[in-house]
């Protein structure tokens, strides 16, 4: 049986925003695909994908209809609110 702190967070589902990062560019046809999801490409040749997940379930459909576009997966961060995306990777080792 799970602590009351520990089940209270698992049902209290609440969307956590994502940072997906695919290889290439993605042409903006695929924009239609990915309707709702904030897309944007990089200078070395990535696509990054954000997103808001609402549980792992999600995610996991996510990744996997990712993976069944053919889409070279690089990374994938979750983000904490109130933090850049930027200072979340350097605090994470990059």
């Amino acid at each position: 049986m799970l602590p009351p702190d520990i089940k209270s967070k698992l049902t209290q589902a609440q969307p956590v925003r994502y940072e997906i990062r695919v290889h290439g560019q993605l042409d903006p046809c695929w924009s239609e695909e990915f309707a709702g999801f904030a897309m944007s490409q990089t200078e070395s040749g990535e696509t990054i994908i954000s997103v808001l997940i609402l549980d792992q379930a999600a995610l996991n459909g996510l990744i996997n209809r990712l993976l069944g576009m053919n889409l070279i997966l690089i990374s994938i961060y979750r983000l904490e609110p109130g933090l850049s995306p930027d200072y979340q990777r350097i605090g994470k080792g990059e």
